[in-house]
């Protein structure tokens, strides 16, 4: 039921209008710490603003320092304060821009004790907080000081691979920003990903990034008509290139759990409903009509048009959460 779909039946579904409604979210929290490769052209903010365009309602947070890497995260009592703040949604946790590409000796030592202290304070604070992995890119020219990341596709696979290594240790979700970045790349040589220092992200870079975990994170699969100032056929491709990537890829990163999706049928009053959390032992759907559901996949139809308040109640081993989305007919 929940195999990956191919990339061109995807591309095809994603980009075309279905008639799913406008759908929005309940108000969710995301943090997302990091550094430069976050704050860069504020980053948060973009995806804070994709999804206003959309009418999804979302409160997004930036906790990020430049230079720094897990273990310097992990002594900065700012960043346990502001973990500490809400019952978070969702945090994204964004390493060193090399930290990953050392080999996996190295990630053992340097880097894994530290995200651990992260990771254990993240889950006293809540333990149904998903805490994801942003993969971030290649310098435009490598890094020459190791021979083997001399150039950007070998610093890119290396950091491919470390980020890899660090969800598998941990076991959590990885958004493939970096592989978006090398698609772009390849497909659109033209594009300026880069800003000046060939390391950081440009004004587009940022919306790549951003519109990778607004894709990711939120779930909203049809294009959005927000350019953030930026030329229009180049934000669209960049839409159309990480849609199609980041969904023919949800099982490789672990993408495709702890999400619902809630989407009105091609025709009649009719909604559909995914809940996908792999560790769930029952789900509640309330319909907003008096009806209600304990599938994890279901349809129901409406009797009349108008505007519907759709709750899923998903019973998890770190507690119950609730998620809601509203559709209009």
């Amino acid at each position: 039921m929940f195999r990956a779909i191919k990339a061109s039946l995807i591309a095809s579904f994603l980009f075309t209008c279905l008639g799913f409604g406008n759908v929005a979210a309940q108000p969710m929290r995301i943090l997302f710490v990091g550094n430069s490769y976050t704050h860069y052209n504020k980053m948060p903010e973009i995806v804070q603003k994709m999804a206003d365009q959309r009418g999804v309602k979302v409160e997004i947070h930036m906790s990020a320092e430049s230079n720094h890497t897990f273990n310097m995260h992990s002594k900065r009592e700012a960043l346990f304060e502001k973990i500490r703040q809400y019952k978070w949604d969702y945090i994204v946790m964004q390493g060193f821009s090399r930290e990953l590409s050392f080999g996996n000796e190295y990630t053992d030592t340097a880097v894994v004790p530290y995200f651990s202290l992260i990771l254990d304070s993240i889950y006293k604070n809540n333990a149904c907080t998903n805490v994801w992995l942003y993969q971030t890119w290649g310098y435009l020219n490598g890094y020459t000081d190791e021979q083997n990341q001399s150039t950007y596709q070998q610093m890119s696979d290396e950091i491919h691979r470390g980020y890899l290594y660090l969800a598998d240790k941990f076991k959590l979700p990885m958004v493939p920003v970096g592989k978006v970045w090398e698609t772009v790349k390849e497909n659109y040589p033209s594009y300026a990903l880069y800003d000046n220092d060939g390391r950081h992200p440009s004004k587009l870079g940022s919306y790549l990034v951003a519109y990778c975990f607004y894709y990711s994170l939120l779930r909203q699969t049809a294009p959005i008509e927000f350019y953030n100032k930026l030329n229009q056929l180049e934000a669209e491709q960049i839409q159309k290139t990480a849609a199609v990537t980041l969904s023919s890829n949800y099982n490789r990163y672990d993408l495709w759990s702890n999400f619902i999706q809630v989407n009105k049928a091609a025709s009649g009053f009719q909604v559909d409903v995914v809940a996908v959390f792999p560790d769930a032992t029952k789900v509640v759907w309330h319909y907003g009509d008096g009806y209600s559901d304990t599938a994890f996949s279901a349809s129901h139809k409406y009797k009349n048009k108008g505007t519907y308040t759709v709750k899923a109640t998903i019973y998890k081993p770190c507690g119950k959460q609730e998620i809601k989305r509203v559709i209009n007919f």
